[in-house]
């Protein structure tokens, strides 16, 4: 112990007498060892730590899946089914997301929510903080008039109320008792907020074709995973025997519901992790080859050392126990810069993932920051060690001080370069592809024009508003009338769902047509808009005309179609006047085609622009309902303005998620921003370390043969042939990096095909593009030691040690 105190005390003294190299060597380890830690820790908390539920391993997704190969929600009646025959599995239970009106105690409020069965609460082992869940019994129609609230919104909205069990509160303007609160930090599915019943009654039961539940359940025995999914796949068989041509192709999988959940973000996260490992291995080169120029100029302090009796054992040791404080140094300042990183990742990364824990700097952590501390102080010691071990006493006492330290010292500090030069290629050209990706999707018309749009959600009460009513149709004409009259508003419309957020889908028949097998019919999405939705929107008509006021809940129903319907299922003729019938939404739902507009980005800019379908609000009037607005004013300005016009309409009326569709548009780059940020910015590090190492190494270089190159300027040599076998040098080092790196590179960019968009993993743009970049930075890297070896005085440098 003694004896590694002196190690640690020496080391310590001989790092403070040379402030700028520690200083270099543990930023440079600090950051690659805290953006790793970074990672890790997401890592860590999505893949590792359990879902924060009691023996979470046991908890499973059942998903329905069909035949175009996509999973879906299961049908009300396929989970009656499962709960009725599952023997593998218990706690089978079926949510669904909603949004709710808090009304009548309060200033009118919209919270996300959850209409659950009450086996959700027994299926995650939840334990309310106030009050019960709900019990079988109130699943039924005529006793669901209960509710569980959010912990947080008992804070916000109830202070706190420790009496607030059996308080009645309006919900969706129905009375509802509440009966319990949600422990502190649960808000699933969705940021939920409140939790009702999940009823369901009537036709719906029957149902197979709404697919509308999440389902999730418990393995009723261990974790093994076969049973259940040989069990589903029975089931699936079963169902679509019995209702044969309903739903063709129909599977039913069970996953794990921590691995089911993860798979979001999981292709990103091994490019990440891939990137950081990359920037720990240039950190760690880089470091190595500073130690070993340093080395090389303590060459003479370690042959007297060893000529006092040290043995070759206690100077590796020394070299290593400096590397490894170096590390240790580093692990402190990455530590450091991860608890800063780590609400960023959790806010980008795991915002849309639901379940998860928060990213901590746990134990998993602590041990992998110790993991990775002494494999970088062991990978960056071990070569000056080895050098330090191996040298001649007596060649390195006759030596001068600045003493080259031998042909396999440079060698060694040039595969140390190489290495770093083909990482950074290998990052550069991962960056490449993501900018590329992120310029063709900004290229992507987005068929509206968002610029001075603002948008607000109103959730209208079933109770006040009954869905297609007539009156649903004249609350909305009468708010239109008062915003329009605000002067600062251009124009307003309603619509279901806006761009960019997906909405409804549906089966459509074409009268007059064949018909097709069950499961060949055609989908398309539906949205139903006010009448100057379209201009409002800047939507170009190219065929026929747009809805007008008259299109009114008494006219003939008539729809819009959008180009790509248009193209696809009216190739050579004029869908004006045809009828068109949606399967899903009944059989008397059918409408004439009055007109043509141009394809809207509605499921979000890298899905395949669809079919769509648009019926007039006023015969057809939602319960979830968006007011967008067109104004030059900052919307601060204007809010105010609307929400008294609502409101002036319905005092009750809630208004919610109120944002400019700029902002929704900005929203569809957030995970790529964040992807093209981090890989940039991990690039943009390997490419400045790369560039300091082959600096460094033809700096010494430079210096090392400072005689050499007097002897060369004295015998003729010109300013040219002495810059040249400098450039000669660090232009090998890089050539031989590029190499190296293009495959490295052809190998690693295929694991980035998820995260591309319109471009291929071996783009060449993006690999020449990368390939020139690292090319002049290397260069550059070349030019100040080339530049320096030019100006050497032949008679300075014949004298010089």
């Amino acid at each position: 112990m003694e004896t590694i105190w002196q190690d640690v005390s020496y080391a310590l003294r001989t790092l403070r007498k040379s402030p700028g190299f520690a200083i270099v060597a543990i930023l440079t380890l600090g950051l690659g060892i805290g953006a790793n830690t970074a990672m890790f820790s997401v890592v860590n908390a999505v893949l590792l730590v359990p879902l924060p539920y009691p023996d979470s391993r046991r908890l499973v997704r059942v998903e329905e899946h069909h035949s175009e190969e996509r999973s879906s929600d299961l049908t009300y009646a396929t989970y009656l089914d499962l709960k009725r025959t599952s023997r593998t599995l218990t706690d089978i239970a079926a949510y669904r997301w909603w949004t709710y009106s808090l009304t009548g105690d309060a200033q009118p409020e919209s919270v996300k929510g959850a209409m659950v069965s009450a086996e959700y609460f027994t299926a995650l082992r939840l334990r309310p903080a106030l009050g019960r869940f709900f019990t079988a019994e109130e699943d039924k129609p005529g006793n669901s008039a209960v509710v569980v609230l959010g912990y947080a919104l008992w804070q916000r909205r109830y202070s706190s109320d420790p009496h607030v069990i059996g308080r009645q509160v309006k919900i969706n303007d129905t009375a509802s008792t509440i009966v319990g609160v949600m422990p502190a930090g649960f808000h699933e599915p969705y940021a939920a907020e409140v939790w009702t019943p999940l009823v369901v009654a009537g036709a719906f039961a029957e149902n197979r074709r709404s697919h509308l539940l999440k389902v999730i359940a418990r393995l009723q025995n261990g974790e093994d995973l076969a049973p259940a999914a040989a069990e589903a796949g029975v089931l699936a068989q079963r169902i679509d025997q019995a209702n044969s041509g309903v739903d063709p192709g129909l599977r039913i999988s069970v996953s794990s519901m921590q691995q089911r959940a993860a798979s979001r973000v999981r292709a990103l996260l091994i490019v990440l992790i891939a990137a950081v490992a990359c920037v720990l291995l240039i950190a760690c080169a880089n470091l190595a080859n500073l130690l070993l120029g340093r080395g090389a100029r303590r060459s003479r302090e370690m042959a007297i050392r060893s000529a006092l009796g040290a043995g070759r054992a206690r100077l590796a040791r020394q070299m290593v126990t400096e590397s490894l404080l170096l590390s240790a140094c580093g692990a402190v300042a990455g530590i450091l810069l991860a608890r800063w990183c780590l609400p960023v990742l959790q806010r980008v990364l795991l915002s849309s993932v639901s379940g998860f824990s928060a990213v901590t700097l746990d134990w998993r952590v602590v041990a992998f920051v110790a993991a990775v501390t002494l494999f970088t102080g062991v990978l960056c010691g071990l070569a000056p060690a080895l050098q330090a071990t191996h040298r001649d006493v007596q060649k390195s006492l006759n030596e001068s001080s600045r003493s080259s330290g031998g042909v396999r010292l440079r060698r060694l500090r040039d595969i140390f370069v190489v290495s770093q030069l083909a990482l950074a290629l290998v990052l550069l050209v991962a960056a490449g592809l993501l900018i590329e990706s992120f310029s063709a999707l900004l290229r992507v018309p987005l068929g509206f024009e968002p610029h001075g749009i603002l948008t607000m959600k109103l959730f209208l009460s079933a109770t006040r508003y009954p869905e297609g009513s007539p009156r649903a149709g004249l609350y909305f004409q009468e708010v239109l009338q008062r915003v329009r009259a605000i002067p600062s508003v251009k124009s307003a419309a309603v619509v279901d769902s806006l761009p960019l957020e997906s909405g409804a889908s549906t089966d459509f028949v074409i009268a007059g047509r064949p018909p097709l097998k069950p499961g060949d019919e055609p989908k398309a999405n539906i949205h139903m808009t006010s009448s100057d939705y379209f201009q409002l929107m800047r939507i170009p008509l190219l065929a026929g005309r747009l809805f007008t006021p008259q299109d009114s809940a008494n006219a003939p129903r008539v729809m819009l179609i959008s180009q790509a319907m248009a193209r696809q299922y009216w190739p050579d003729a004029d869908p004006i006047g045809s009828q068109v019938t949606m399967k899903d939404w009944g059989p008397d739902l059918a409408g004439t085609v009055v007109g043509v507009v141009g394809d809207v980005k509605l499921d979000g800019l890298e899905v395949a622009t669809r079919p769509a379908i648009y019926w007039p609000n006023q015969q057809f009037v939602g319960p979830f309902n968006a007011l967008v607005v067109r104004t030059d004013t900052p919307s601060s300005s204007v809010v105010p303005a609307i929400r008294a016009a609502v409101w002036a309409v319905d005092p009750e009326q809630t208004i919610a998620q109120i944002s400019s569709m700029d902002e929704i548009a900005s929203d569809q780059f957030t995970e790529r921003r964040f992807s093209l940020g981090v890989i940039g910015a991990f690039a943009a590090l390997s490419l400045l370390l790369a560039s300091i190492g082959i600096f460094g190494v033809l700096a010494q270089t430079v210096e090392q043969r400072t005689r050499e190159i007097g002897i060369l300027m004295a015998l003729g040599a010109q300013r040219a042939d002495i810059a040249r076998l400098v450039l000669s040098q660090g232009l090998g080092m890089s050539l031989l990096g590029f190499a190296i790196g293009i495959a490295g590179a052809i190998g690693a960019t295929r694991l980035m095909s998820t995260l591309l968009f319109g471009v291929k993993p071996l783009d060449p743009a993006a690999f020449a593009a990368s390939a020139a970049v690292l090319l002049a930075v290397a260069l550059t890297a070349c030019w100040f030691p080339a530049r320096r070896a030019c100006r050497v005085d032949p008679l300075i440098a014949l004298r010089y040690e």
